[in-house]
């Protein structure tokens, strides 16, 4: 029984050990050999792939561009925008003179005025009240007593009770048909 404990033990460890050998020697193996050819893409296939992974699709003139510098040049310069030409977008943007104002600026210009305050009720029936005790004559507006407290609005019930449908009356079931014979 011993035998056959150590000899299943060692099976499985020998099997574990060229497993781990193949998955690790075996992705070596094939990145390391420089015979291999990377690709097999003709100049154009390469081009349309640089394009199609690299950009949002391609502009008229992008696949001429990328022939003429080839593949590592066209990734590189689109990885330096320093490097790139950018005249003609700022003479576009020049017409754009917004662009050019500071923050506060901007919001001076652009936001709408804020609204001027509207005076409070207690306010006004201050006002009234002492025009009121000017004049002799009756005012044409009511004059509010400062005692007198607002009454409170009334809120709506969230759950409403609901009365309950009259059912409509039922038809009388016909017997079904039987067909004649």
């Amino acid at each position: 029984m011993r035998s056959e404990y150590s000899s299943r033990s060692l099976f499985r460890f020998c099997l574990a050990l060229t497993s781990l050998s193949l998955l690790i020697l075996q992705p070596i193996a094939v990145f390391s050999s420089p015979d291999a050819p990377r690709s097999t893409l003709t100049a154009d296939q390469r081009a349309v792939q640089v394009l199609s992974r690299l950009s949002f699709g391609a502009r008229p003139g992008d696949l001429e561009a990328i022939k003429k510098l080839g593949a590592r040049a066209y990734i590189d310069q689109q990885l330096s925008p320093d490097a790139i030409d950018d005249s003609e977008l700022n003479k576009r943007l020049e017409k754009l003179p917004t662009l050019m104002l500071a923050n506060p600026t901007l919001a001076e210009q652009y936001n709408p005025p804020k609204p001027k305050p509207t005076p409070s009720p207690v306010a006004a029936s201050t006002e009234t009240s002492t025009a009121a005790s000017v004049t002799p004559t009756e005012s044409p507006i009511p004059v509010a007593s400062p005692t007198a407290s607002p009454k409170p609005t009334p809120t709506p019930n969230p759950f409403p009770q609901q009365t309950p449908q009259p059912t409509p009356p039922s038809r009388p079931r016909t017997p079904p048909r039987t067909p004649p014979t």
